[in-house]
């Protein structure tokens, strides 16, 4: 090669191998402080803080205290939803808005989750629950 073929060369791998070097090293730093960095700390997930409630403005106490954890009531998903015949199978409800298939549909007064056997329905449509499986509700136009 010409010589003046071979000083590029050199110069393009001098830079190559600079290059290789500075991004280990980056890799390296950032590997090392990356919880420790507030530009990468809406990134990583984190334990959620305890939330504060109160029933009086001004005043919070948080969720750990002894008498806001007696105050907790623990209800299960059908409490939650009222009575689960609202959504037994065979009952017609409501779209509330359409889906895609997954949207939501109003059943005597409660409005759950649901997901279409096909294709899109409308909003405003009447549909039936055909199946439950764990807790999707999956129904079809009528």
């Amino acid at each position: 090669p010409a010589p003046e073929m071979m000083g590029m060369l050199q110069t393009s791998l001098l830079w190559t191998f600079v290059a290789v070097i500075a991004a280990g090293t980056g890799i390296y730093f950032l590997s090392k402080h990356y919880g420790s960095l507030p530009v990468f700390n809406k990134l990583t997930l984190t334990a959620a803080q305890p939330a504060v409630v109160s029933s009086v403005p001004g005043q919070t106490q948080r969720l750990e205290d002894p008498e806001v954890m007696e105050a907790r009531q623990h209800i299960a998903g059908d409490e939650v939803l009222g009575d689960a015949d609202e959504t037994a199978l065979g009952t017609i409800g409501v779209t509330t808005m359409e889906l895609r298939p997954i949207g939501r549909a109003e059943f005597a007064g409660n409005v759950v989750d649901v997901e279409s056997v096909s294709t899109w329905i409308d909003r405003g449509r009447k549909v039936r629950i055909v199946e439950k499986v764990g807790n999707r509700i999956i129904v079809e136009a009528v």
